[in-house]
């Protein structure tokens, strides 16, 4: 009999393995005949079914939209994004709410029973829907005393008293979070239901096979033809930077779908008698462990290493495949070894370097109009900053969880709160926002309190251990069972390092996978039971097998069950505006665009009152949310006169919620020194700068603004020498020359192991025509210090304050020859040459080769830096307009501007470019951008210039030669 036979044969699908005594022959009969004939059952549908005894779970059709219907659930939701959007997040799960109603009514005549599994998952579904249930204030405050605060410091900043309020101190996320856990528990019961029957087991392993198969073909038409879109439907900004783009943003989130979905290709394969599907099965196999492997996720290869050793577990006992087991076992986790050890080495490289360098802040530093030497100033603090240390994000948010757990141990802080709350309890100073612990049982213990998040992860532990460890699953089934078992493995050991089965795309595929198990095993125990009954009737002396408590209790389980979940469908409905702002927090987006449009009015009082009208709902779903916070505080003081009084409590509790986050503290600052309080603003600026990862030129440049003493400055200054140079660059650019003067001073007495402070008298010297006094102090900066860089490069200035460029180049070609490759002299030569110091030499041609070998000497240097590399690109792009390579520097100007999106400088060149090219609708494409953020005298003086090209463009030769210039090939992907 083929393998095809075999797995469409009813009677051989669930009877156990052929004994070979004659009692063992007969009593194996015995338990066929059992599970053939049907329970009496009540006479419903059709009147061909009644006629022929069967159920309407035995129809074809109903089969078919169950199976069907729950392929395609998992089909759809990676699909989607993975339901991180409202729409899908909210569509999916009524779908599976709606199989999940059919399935019931198909099978109630079975004598419902949803298992253990299904009785935890609608405790889950209870608990969460109760987090979101308004609750006398009184109650909340005996129960979650912290979420009680919450709330009430929110509703006084509103200048209201709290009355009903939920657990949850994020409402709108557990809203959303709701619906969640409801397609979870919908799927679960659809599957446990369908397949507790003698319906055909591999089946849908075989359709899971095509889903995962279907979405790889997907996630490799995403990566050839994609950029900017789901698949052509779903507009986003950018795509994870892996090998394969998926529709499942998360690259690690789609290495754990194609992951857990291997293992099934391999229990396929090894339940196959024919030689021709068990390649194939093998080949499908293969080619999704290689698509995981493309998406380049540590935690999933580890997983994927782990769960081979489940597989080998699972299926040992089939002894005549047990060599083909091993031996993809022993590749298997050689493979994920070396993948593992080779992406975690390239990524750790990546971060640490991106981290230490600070690419976020210098990114931000040159969103402006920036260039020449202020650039070099921010250059030099953010390579100052690069000796840095870095730290481990996620073990960092570990360390933090303890408090939270202290502070809310009872009912938790709610589902999907917990990137709300963090940041109040982050100790570390991490950039981003963590919306999630990256560890599920963690997250579980943190969002519901330790008693239900113990309970909850225990029981899904022994009922997931006892799956694997029960040893009598029929030898047909036993390798798709392995394959299934695997592949819950593989979901739960991921989630220990990621988030991924909150959202529906890796949710439903678990929930599936354990219905199935589930049903399998309730079906073997049935059949058992009707095995035992028939052999008491006979009179062999047996007994029954005994029931468990759940089991003594089914109907009224299940009607308990069924009810809190319905009830949980009715709160979930009920919250679909919150669930609304927690998914795609259209809202907040809302109440910035109001922000930004804000204005000082004539009536400040109503336009506060209009202003907090509109932030109300926002608020009091999130009322831990630091950023809507601080968002609120910018609104009021934009309001007008008054408003930094108002605004000061906001932006206080914005603080207490967020106390990571620079841009709160730089505010703060502000507002503070605006009401005469220097020195709070002071320290307040102190805090900003020391969280500010990379330049904080903003917070300097605002303490060099409104700060009016030195003491005043002494008090924001930072450990980091890095912030007091440029402290002292924004004194001498305000032209607060004597607060300059006076801090180098400071800087040198307090600290004279450093040279800032005698360098930031140099410099303002040098600002104030005083060549003689900055001669001296740098004759004392060589004594002190040695041949430092910054020393040359002194007297690189000092010489240009004299309009003598010959010595201004020899010392710097001086400090090149003590610090070759140094990127502070090799830029400022690169400065030097490009503007007054072109007349040094007298001829092109000789100039050239100066700047050429310059530039010789940057490309030797790694820039490794965000601002190295802009400074690098625009310099460069500036050589080559003046040699004339007008191509050439376009493609400069474009690289320095994919590293500095907004930065002025970069745009203004790209125009000129464009124009000199005659590429005139692009030209026009950037003058539209650049109309936005500069002058409107600036962009008709744009606009006259591209109206005279474009009349001159049918008179002029557009086929400008493909100019190569410098070609260094320093792109940005180094």
């Amino acid at each position: 009999m083929t393998e095809q036979e075999i797995t469409d044969t009813p009677e051989l699908e669930t009877a156990p393995p052929a004994p070979s005594s004659e009692p063992a022959v007969a009593e194996a009969r015995l338990a066929m005949s059992a599970e053939q004939e049907p329970e009496p059952r009540r006479q419903r549908g059709s009147w061909k079914r009644r006629a022929l005894g069967k159920s309407k779970a035995e129809s074809p059709g109903n089969d078919r939209l169950l199976r069907f219907g729950l392929l395609a659930l998992v089909l759809f939701a990676p699909l989607t994004m993975g339901g991180v959007h409202f729409l899908p997040a909210l569509l999916l799960p009524l779908l599976a709410l709606a199989l999940a109603t059919y399935a019931l009514h198909c099978h109630w005549e079975k004598g419902l029973h949803l298992g253990l599994v299904g009785v935890l998952l609608g405790a889950w579904v209870l608990v969460t829907a109760l987090q979101l249930v308004p609750l006398p204030f009184g109650l909340v405050q005996t129960l979650s005393p912290n979420a009680a605060a919450s709330y009430q410091q929110t509703y006084g900043l509103l200048g209201e008293s709290p009355g009903w309020v939920p657990l949850s101190v994020s409402p709108s996320r557990t809203a959303i979070a709701l619906w969640t856990v409801l397609g979870l528990f919908a799927v679960y019961v659809t599957a446990f239901l369908h397949f507790r029957t003698r319906h055909r087991f591999a089946w849908v392993l075989e359709g899971l096979l095509a889903v995962a198969l279907l979405f790889g073909f997907a996630s490799l038409l995403q990566t050839g033809l994609y950029k900017t879109s789901i698949l052509g439907f779903f507009p986003i900004d950018h795509l994870a930077a892996t090998r394969l783009k998926t529709p499942l943003l998360n690259s690690n989130h789609a290495a754990a779908f194609f992951g857990a979905m291997s293992p099934i290709a391999l229990g396929l394969a090894l339940a196959s008698n024919n030689t021709w599907r068990r390649a194939t099965f093998i080949v499908f196999y293969i080619l999704l462990s290689g698509f995981m492997f493309m998406c380049e996720s540590r935690g999933a290869m580890l997983a994927w290493l782990l769960s081979h050793l489940v597989f080998w577990f699972v299926s040992r006992d089939k002894a005549n495949q047990s060599r083909l087991v091993s031996i993809v076992v022993v590749l298997g986790m050689l493979l994920a070894i070396a993948a593992a050890a080779y992406v975690g080495h390239r990524e750790l490289d990546v971060r640490v370097q991106d981290f230490a360098n600070g690419v976020e802040g210098v990114t931000n530093e040159l969103e402006r109009d920036t260039d020449g030497t202020e650039a070099i100033d921010i250059l030099e603090a953010n390579i100052a900053q690069a000796k840095s240390t870095v730290r481990l994000e996620k073990v960092a948010v570990y360390r933090d969880l303890p408090r939270i757990l202290s502070d809310y141990p009872l009912v938790g802080i709610g589902r999907g709160a917990f990137g709300d709350l963090y940041p109040a309890y982050s100790t570390q100073g991490l950039p981003g926002t963590f919306r999630h612990v990256e560890n599920e049982p963690l997250e579980l213990l943190v969002e519901y309190g330790v008693f239900f998040g113990l309970l909850f992860l225990i029981i899904m532990g022994l009922t997931l251990v006892r799956w694997l460890t029960q040893s009598d699953w029929r030898e047909a089934e036993r390798p798709l069972a392995a394959g299934l078992l695997t592949a819950l493995t593989f979901l739960t050991v991921q989630n220990l390092f990621d988030f991924n089965l909150r959202y529906i795309g890796l949710g439903f595929l678990f929930a599936l996978c354990a219905g199935v198990v589930a049903g399998r095993r309730t079906r073997y125990l049935q059949v058992r039971r009707e095995h035992r009954t028939r052999k008491m009737a006979r009179g062999d002396e047996e007994s029954q097998i005994p029931k468990t408590l759940l089991e003594q209790f089914s109907f009224p389980t299940m009607v308990v069950t069924l009810a809190v979940v319905g009830l949980s469908t009715f709160v979930a409905l009920g919250n679909i505006s919150n669930a609304k702002r927690g998914a795609n927090d259209d809202d907040v987006v809302a109440l910035r665009l109001v922000v930004d449009k804000m204005e000082p009015t004539f009536n400040p009082e109503q336009a506060r009152k209009e202003f907090l009208a509109t932030a109300r709902a926002v608020l009091i779903s999130r009322p831990v949310d630091g950023h809507l916070t601080f968002l609120v505080g910018l609104g009021l003081l934009r309001t007008g006169h008054g408003g930094a009084e108002v605004a000061e409590p906001w932006l206080e509790t914005a603080r207490t919620l967020t106390p990571a986050d620079y841009r709160v503290h730089l505010l703060l600052g502000r507002v503070l020194a605006t009401q005469g309080r220097f020195d709070a603003a002071a320290k307040s600026f102190a805090a900003a700068a020391a969280l500010h990862r990379g330049v904080s030129r903003d917070v300097l440049k605002s303490a060099a603004e409104v700060l009016p003493t030195v003491k005043n400055l002494e008090l924001s200054l930072t450990e980091d020498p890095a912030e007091w140079t440029l402290l002292g660059a924004e004194l001498i650019r305000g032209r607060r020359f004597a607060e300059a003067l006076e801090l180098g001073d400071f800087l040198d007495r307090e600290h004279p192991d450093h040279p800032e402070g005698i360098d930031l008298q140099i410099r303002t010297l040098v600002a104030l025509g005083i060549p003689e006094g900055a001669a001296d102090l740098i004759d004392d900066m060589v004594e002190r210090f040695g041949d430092l860089p910054a020393t040359f490069k002194r007297k690189a200035e000092l010489a240009l304050t004299r309009k003598d460029y010959r010595a201004a180049d020899a010392a710097l070609e001086e400090g090149l020859e003590h610090h070759p490759g140094d990127t502070q002299l090799l830029l400022a030569r690169v400065d030097l040459l490009l503007g007054p110091g072109r007349h040094l030499f007298d001829d092109d041609i000789t100039w050239r080769h100066n700047v050429e070998v310059t530039f010789v000497g940057l490309r030797s240097t790694p820039l490794s830096n965000t601002a190295v590399r802009f400074q690098y690109q625009f310099t460069r792009g500036r050589f080559l307009a003046m040699v004339e390579e007008y191509r050439a520097a376009l493609t400069a100007f474009e690289s320095a501007h994919q590293l500095a999106r907004n930065n002025l400088a970069a745009m203004r060149m790209i125009v000129d470019m464009d124009l000199k090219l005659g590429e005139l609708d692009r030209a026009e494409t950037m003058i539209q951008k650049l109309s936005k953020v500069v002058s409107k005298d600036e962009t008709a003086e744009l606009l006259r210039r591209l109206d005279a090209e474009v009349k001159a463009a049918p008179s002029k030769r557009l086929s400008n030669p493909m100019n190569t210039g410098l070609g260094d090939g320093r792109d940005l992907e180094k």
